[in-house]
């Protein structure tokens, strides 16, 4: 049988590219494992530190009071601590109250009434573990991520398609918080069955501290 040697030539050139392109693609894979991995140990380190350095911080035990249209922060006995001046506050957590303002934009004060954390995040949780999980600031809505007790950003969620868990928000645990993905998909017919909200399938899992997200469980929720 007669086999043209050119195109044995290209079979063999294409076999060769395959196996050449196979073995590069398993290099790559292991490459960036490892390079994962080094990334995980690093922040997982970070997130440990942080949450030591939030455990030895003492109770704040103030509460917020309203006067005159503005809210400060009183002690157990009413005592006023911190003078009223803020549209909004909250309890404090690990050494950091919640202050909003007249637009809702949130920020932070420490214990003596100082603004450590400036009112620019259009949400963000208490702290957890020394961490918080903030959603859009005043310049970008969009922009979502973690920050330290001091403000600054450890960790910037880009391009990522999964959401916080934060009712509860508890923070990091050994580098990895939970997360959801919405499916966006509602159940035909489902206000009619479901009077108190349709249905809608959440696919849960987990984001570790260098922003990759591990997809593991799938549950229904009613919304």
């Amino acid at each position: 049988m007669f086999v043209n040697k050119r195109y044995i030539r290209y079979g063999l050139i294409s076999s060769f590219f395959l196996i050449g392109y196979l073995f590069y693609q398993q290099i790559y894979q292991k490459w960036s494992e490892e390079k994962h991995q080094k990334a995980l140990r690093a922040c997982t380190t970070t997130l440990q530190n942080l949450r030591s350095e939030a455990s030895k911080i003492k109770p704040v035990n103030l509460y917020p009071v309203q006067q005159n249209g503005k809210y400060g922060y009183k002690n157990g006995y009413g005592k006023i601590m911190i003078q009223p001046q803020f549209h909004r506050t909250e309890l404090f957590h690990e050494g950091r109250g919640q202050i909003i303002d007249r637009n809702w934009f949130q920020g932070f004060i420490n214990a003596k009434g100082e603004i450590v954390i400036p009112q620019e995040f259009r949400g963000v949780t208490d702290f957890a573990g020394g961490v918080a999980y903030f959603s859009g600031t005043r310049e970008d809505q969009k922009k979502r991520g973690f920050i330290d007790r001091n403000g600054n950003i450890i960790l910037e969620l880009r391009n990522v398609d999964a959401h916080i868990e934060t009712f509860p928000y508890s923070g990091f645990n050994n580098g990895r918080i939970t997360a959801y993905l919405h499916k966006h998909e509602s159940v035909p017919w489902g206000g009619f069955l479901f009077p108190y909200g349709n249905p809608v399938p959440r696919v849960y899992g987990s984001l570790d501290c260098t922003g990759k997200v591990t997809f593991e469980e799938f549950v229904w929720t009613i919304f």
